[in-house]
């Protein structure tokens, strides 16, 4: 479903400069069709995920006879490998990463799959590390990207439009989030900019907030010589005090941020017709005077005021949805165009808080690589990669009547073209497991066939078939069957099993589904919990 930016234009072979714009499925089989008219490639855009189960169904997948992926993120790879596995279809996954790449090959009942041995997830910032503690520049970038980037030009303006487009949109909303959103919708509905002068004020304002009264307001909580109940100081090791700063209309960093700040926002409210940049000055701004909003430890709390009567008080002063005839703008990231604000503002945002927090600032590469979450990647990379892949390809499709695959025909690949090496490995088997004394891996799987029947038909089947009195049945979160609650299971066995999970789940099933996997826990004939069982899928239709 992604369309090209010029970032992919250096890893591979497929697209050129005339294509930057248009989705890369399309212009990837025209390109290959170029390249050999004897190939038939069909292309499509939907995303596959389950959500999109309808389009990329059993039909589906049960007509593949393999699989090749070249996904970019773990959860992607994850899905698609369950589908593998669950119709028993090989993959090919591929990757790169700079010099780096690497080519695992999942064969059906001959080798693990991705998620047995798969990549560990991306580590996660602290909160309250970007908030108030960042102590490297990738702190400072991650901060100007979502939380001020994201904050003020796509979740802003986003929530405007909903609650001027969705109906009953505050009623909707969790008690957690209410009084924030009111908060936006208050800045927004009532106090809109009207002309560019306004925008120049509001990013005034924005910078004396982010990098003078915010570290103020920090250092008036926690002051440099700051210590605990033992002794030790609040301030050190990887904790920096700010350091405020004060706005500087001769200081070109301070004043980008103004600059990009300014029509970014004069862009989401209309006063601009376009984000891209236009040949202008601005003027420069006093900025408000610093007002502490809390007290320091020690001075006594004002009494806050209550959140209920805020949100009231707010929602009586906003606009009907209906009054309102404007939408705002929500700003779509692109880190490929120089001739919009994004990178501008970001690297700006990231580097005046570095200042803040007396940590080396980036370039404006470095920031454009972090903030866009650019993997490197070159196309000598892709090329060998694939050509790997396609060696395993081969073979399974390779057709020898009556001799069986073998799991040392196959080889996982990983290379690093740096020092260079290649190295491959046989793939490792699946993890062989035990139920009612019957070997198992991740490729078999207890299959329901009965037809779309009752909950006590499906208790029976398991009491007949696998020798199991069944405890629990639950379908991803919801709880179908519980032993222990002996009046609500016996109210449930004559109903449709196939309806009692969509009226349990509160939601109808997926009319393109004709399956779907239960979560078993049972007893065997002596009594015991089985620990390790198949997983097991009924087939309705």
């Amino acid at each position: 479903m992604d369309r090209i930016e010029i970032s992919n234009l250096n890893r591979q072979f497929l697209y050129r400069q005339w294509d930057i714009g248009k989705l890369k499925s399309e212009t990837a089989a025209q390109a290959a069709r170029r390249m050999n008219p004897g190939m038939r490639v069909e292309a499509r855009s939907a995303k596959v995920c389950v959500e999109t189960e309808g389009v990329y169904g059993d039909d589906f997948w049960g007509s593949l006879t393999a699989v090749c992926g070249a996904l970019d993120s773990v959860d992607a790879r994850l899905y698609v490998d369950a589908r593998c596995v669950h119709y028993r279809v090989p993959l090919v996954d591929a990757g790169t990463s700079g010099l780096k790449g690497n080519v695992q090959v999942v064969v059906p009942h001959l080798t693990e799959c991705y998620a047995s041995s798969r990549d560990p997830p991306p580590k996660e910032t602290p909160v309250c590390l970007l908030h108030s503690f960042p102590n490297k520049i990738e702190h400072c970038l991650q901060w100007a990207r979502e939380q001020v980037f994201e904050g003020h030009f796509v979740e802003q303006p986003r929530t405007v439009n909903d609650y001027l487009t969705k109906s009953n949109y505050l009623e909707t909303l969790p008690s957690t989030l209410r009084l924030s959103v009111l908060e936006t919708l208050e800045k927004a509905l009532l106090e809109p900019p009207k002309c560019f002068d306004e925008c120049v004020d509001w990013a005034r304002r924005l910078f004396e907030s982010l990098y003078n009264h915010q570290p103020r307001q920090l250092l008036r909580n926690f002051p440099p010589d700051h210590c605990d109940a033992n002794g030790v100081y609040f301030w050190s090791g990887a904790k920096r005090p700010p350091r405020p700063l004060e706005y500087d209309a001769d200081n070109e960093a301070h004043l980008d941020f103004v600059v990009a700040a300014a029509f970014l926002k004069a862009y989401v409210f209309g006063v601009l017709e376009s984000e891209l940049k236009p040949g202008t000055g601005l003027d420069r701004r006093r900025p408000p005077p610093f007002a502490p909003k809390l007290a320091a430890p020690g001075e006594p709390e004002r009494a806050p005021e209550d959140e209920e009567e805020v949100a009231e008080r707010i929602r009586s002063l906003l606009p009907p949805p209906s009054s309102v005839s404007w939408r705002a703008r929500v700003v779509e990231f692109e880190k490929d165009d120089d001739r919009n604000f994004h990178i501008d503002f970001i690297s700006s945002a990231s580097n005046l808080r570095a200042t803040v927090y007396d940590i080396p600032p980036a370039d404006r590469l470095t920031s454009r690589l972090i903030a866009g979450k650019i993997i490197v990647a070159i196309v000598t990379t892709t090329a060998a990669v694939a050509g790997l892949a396609c060696l395993e390809l081969y073979k399974i499709f390779q057709r020898s009547e009556g001799e069986k695959k073998k799991i040392e025909q196959f080889r996982n690949s990983f290379l690093n073209l740096a020092l260079p090496v290649i190295q491959q490995s046989e793939p490792l088997p699946p993890p062989l497991l035990h139920f009612r004394g019957k070997p198992f891996t991740l490729w078999d799987r207890l299959e329901i066939r009965v037809g779309d029947v009752t909950l006590e038909r499906v208790l029976e089947w398991f009491k007949e078939e696998q020798q199991l009195t069944v405890n629990f049945i639950t379908v991803g979160p919801s709880l179908i069957y519980a032993s222990y609650a002996v009046s609500k299971a016996r109210e449930r066995l004559k109903q449709n099993f196939k309806d009692l999970v969509s009226q349990v789940s509160g939601r109808p099933l997926d009319p393109h589904k004709r399956w779907f996997y239960l979560q078993v826990l049972g007893d065997d004939p002596d009594g015991n919990q089985v620990e390790d069982m198949p997983p097991v899928s009924y087939h309705f239709a």
